[in-house]
C-alpha cells in the first residue's frame, strides 16, 4: 500500500510541475511577443495576459507591475476594453495578496469602464468578483445577500463561474432561501459551460 501511495504522490507532483512548466512556457512566449511587437494596443493586451500568467504562477507583485504597464498603454491609446481588463487584473492580484480594500476599488473601477463600453463579458466578470468579496467578507462585512445579488447579475449574463457560485448559494448558504431546484438548474448551466466541479454537485 505504501508503494501505491508513493507512486500516486509522485504522479501528482509530476503533474503539478508539468502544469507549472506549461505556465512558465506560456509566460516566456508572451514576453517574446511583447518584445517584438511595436503596436501599443497589442502590447497593452499582451501585458495584461502576462499579468494573468503571473497570477497563475503566484507572483502577484509581477502581475501588478505588468497590469500597471498595460493600464498606462491602454490609457495612452484610449483602449478602454484593455484598460478595464488591466484594472480588474490588478484587483485579482490584490485580492490574492489579501489587500481586499484595493481589490474592491479596482473591481469597481473596472466595472465602471466595462459598463461605459458595454463589455458584457467584462461586466459579468466584475460582478462575480464583487460577489466574491462580499461572500468572503474581505474588506467589507460578510453579506450573503449582497454576494447573491452580484452573483445573480453575473450568472444571468452567462458567466459559468458565477452560475456555479449562485448554485452553491442556493444549495448551502445561510441567509439565502434554500432552493434545490434552482441550485440544480444553475449547476447544470455551469457544467454545460465547462465548470467541472459543477458536474459533481
Amino acid at each position: 500500500m505504501k508503494a501505491f501511495n508513493y507512486i500516486l504522490t509522485f504522479f501528482f507532483l509530476l503533474l503539478f510541475f508539468v502544469q507549472l512548466q506549461a505556465q512558465q512556457n506560456k509566460l516566456d512566449s508572451l514576453q517574446k511577443y511583447l518584445a517584438t511587437n511595436p503596436i501599443d494596443t497589442s502590447k497593452a493586451s499582451t501585458l495584461t495576459l502576462i499579468a494573468k500568467q503571473y497570477i497563475a504562477l503566484g507572483d502577484f507583485d509581477k502581475a501588478i507591475a505588468s497590469a500597471e504597464q498595460a493600464k498606462i498603454l491602454a490609457q495612452k491609446t484610449d483602449f478602454q476594453r484593455c484598460l478595464g481588463n488591466a484594472i480588474n487584473t490588478v484587483g485579482v492580484a490584490q485580492m490574492n495578496m489579501g489587500d481586499y480594500d484595493k481589490a474592491m476599488a479596482n473591481y469597481k473601477a473596472a466595472l465602471i469602464i466595462r459598463e461605459k463600453i458595454n463589455d458584457q463579458i467584462g461586466i459579468a466578470a466584475s460582478n462575480n468578483n464583487m460577489g466574491l468579496i462580499y461572500m468572503n467578507g474581505k474588506g467589507v462585512p460578510v453579506s450573503n445577500s449582497e454576494a447573491f445579488s452580484w452573483y445573480r447579475k453575473s450568472a444571468d449574463q452567462g458567466l459559468p463561474l458565477a452560475q456555479h457560485n449562485l448554485a452553491v448559494m442556493y444549495a448551502n448558504v445561510l441567509g439565502i432561501k434554500k432552493n434545490e431546484a434552482a441550485a440544480v438548474r444553475w449547476y447544470q448551466k455551469a457544467a454545460e459551460q465547462g465548470i467541472a466541479i459543477a458536474k459533481t454537485n
